[in-house]
């Protein structure tokens, strides 16, 4: 199998290459070789039996994912999505409550009152002003 650095061999196990070494190479758990340039590596293999199934990046730099994570990450996306359109339906209807509540709470300061005349009440007879002139009476006022 490839060889690869200590920081990959790291990554790779998805923990710190501090912790890697201080838990792994510096206790004897991994095999470590030094590359031609005398450098620290880590066969994958290696990395296979300490850690059981990992991830090996494919040539595009993504993981590769089984099957089966596939379809459960498709499925909580499903789940997710559903959530927020429940979510957003519960905030409009949070919304439209509190409108509901507040048009339910709200009393003008004082009712104006109309004014009406009073028909049951005779209406006071005013003093009409005028005078009379070649037999017809003008009235004023």
């Amino acid at each position: 199998m490839a060889k690869v650095s200590v920081s990959e061999a790291a990554r790779i196990a998805g923990i710190s290459r501090s912790y890697f070494y201080r838990k792994y190479i510096n206790t004897g758990k991994l095999t470590v070789e030094k590359d031609k340039d005398d450098k620290p590596v880590i066969d994958k293999s290696e990395l296979f039996r300490v850690f059981g199934k990992i991830q090996v990046e494919d040539g595009q730099g993504s993981r590769t994912d089984t099957p089966e994570k596939d379809s459960r990450i498709a499925t909580l996306e499903a789940e997710l999505a559903l959530k927020d359109e429940l979510l957003k339906g519960a905030k409009d209807h949070i919304a439209d409550l509190q409108q509901s509540l507040k048009l339910l709470a709200y009393r003008p300061a004082e009712p104006v009152p109309e004014s009406k005349p009073n028909l049951s009440e005779p209406v006071p007879a005013q003093e009409k002003k005028g005078i009379k002139l070649f037999g017809l009476k003008i009235s004023w006022g």
